[in-house]
């Protein structure tokens, strides 16, 4: 029988009675990691998920690990692992954030701005400058895709 991890509508987790969560080891020697994990635990919600259920398929993040090395070396399988399970972890704190920052401007949906945010408020600013410089572009594309949409070719472009 597989443990199920509870979450809660803002994307974070706490500990249920059938398991004990444990969040990966890489991020929780910063003690602002520790404490937002913490946070994330106190707020409640009752949706009961599988815990492949919400990790990235490995198949993706091994095609995205093989093509960042060179072609004769390889990826060992508790490499994609670890992989997949800090990059879900990232993406499942990252969204948390945001949507605590839509939920204080009485917002439903999460943009991209808010991601960014998020970055910015989790001490990543490294990865929030990347973000926004590609969401930039991002909407700078769409925008020309709109003027074009009255009969014109689309060229969008490559990031």
């Amino acid at each position: 029988r597989r443990p199920f991890h509870v979450l809660r509508p803002d994307g974070g987790f706490h500990v249920s009675n059938r398991f004990i969560f444990r969040p990966l080891k890489m991020g929780l020697r910063h003690g602002r990691m520790k404490n937002m994990l913490a946070e994330m635990e106190d707020q409640c919600g009752e949706t009961f998920l599988k815990t492949t259920d919400r990790l990235l398929p490995v198949a993706n993040i091994s095609k995205i690990m093989k093509n960042s090395i060179p072609p004769s070396a390889k990826v060992s399988k508790d490499s994609k692992d670890m992989m997949q399970r800090s990059a879900s972890e990232f993406i499942a704190i990252v969204t948390c954030r945001a949507k605590n920052i839509c939920d204080l401007e009485t917002r439903k949906t999460i943009t991209g701005d808010d991601l960014i945010r998020a970055m910015d408020d989790l001490d990543m600013p490294y990865y929030a400058e990347i973000a926004r410089k590609y969401y930039d572009q991002y909407k700078a594309l769409m925008e020309r895709g709109k003027k074009d949409a009255d009969g014109g070719s689309r060229n969008y472009g490559s990031f």
